[in-house]
Formats: structure tokens, C-alpha cells, sequence
């Protein structure tokens, strides 16, 4: 159930509440599986969207890690002065979703390393 309220579509959430309860959910499934393997063969065989649940999970790892990609690129833009304040704020308005799912890919990162 993790996996499906990871992927589940969380409009109805402010943008906070969003990156918070992914973080939470990500958090929950990592202890789930860390340790037990009935867990782990679980989210093995588990499905979505005509996918694999590991095939899912990396399929949304690739997707923040790209998102994390362009952050860093437009943060050092504008620390180098090549961006502006406006297209900034134009960016960030177009790409909100995908600086939590960015910050989200870093905590995976982490929490990977540590299982």
C-alpha cells in the first residue's frame, strides 16, 4: 500500500504537505523492507501502473534525479549571474512539483546508502 499512496496523486495537498508525506511514505516503506524479508519479496512482486514496483521506484528516482539536475543547473545560473530573478520565479512556479520530488530523490539517496 506504500508504493500505491507514493504514486498516488496528491493534488487535494498544498506543496508542503506533498513533499511531507512522501517523505513519510518513503520513510515507512524503507523500514518496512529494510529488515524483513517477507517485506522485500512483497514490494518485489508488487505492480503498478502495468510496472513493477522496483521498476516504478526507479522509474521515480530517474524522474527526481533529472528534476535535481535542473535545480542545480538553474541555482548555479543564477549564482553566476547568467539567470534572472524573474525567469527564476518563472521557473520555479512552472517546476514546483519537481523541487520536492528533487528533494525527495536526495532522501532516497540517503536512506539508500544506509540499508
Amino acid at each position: 500500500h506504500c508504493l500505491r499512496f507514493l504514486f498516488h496523486d496528491k493534488k487535494n495537498f498544498s506543496e508542503q504537505k506533498r513533499f511531507e508525506v512522501n517523505v513519510l511514505v518513503l520513510i515507512l516503506l524503507i523500514n518496512l523492507v529494510e529488515k524483513n524479508d517477507s517485506n522485500k519479496n512483497k514490494l518485489a512482486k508488487s505492480t503498478h501502473n502495468m510496472k513493477s514496483g522496483p521498476e516504478a521506484l526507479l522509474e521515480q528516482f530517474h524522474y527526481w534525479e533529472k528534476c535535481t539536475l535542473e535545480a542545480e543547473t538553474n541555482t548555479k545560473n543564477f549564482m553566476t549571474g547568467k539567470t534572472t530573478c524573474d525567469s527564476l520565479k518563472s521557473t520555479a512556479r512552472n517546476s514546483a512539483d519537481q523541487i520536492i520530488e528533487e528533494t525527495l530523490s536526495q532522501l532516497l539517496q540517503k536512506a539508500g546508502s544506509h540499508m
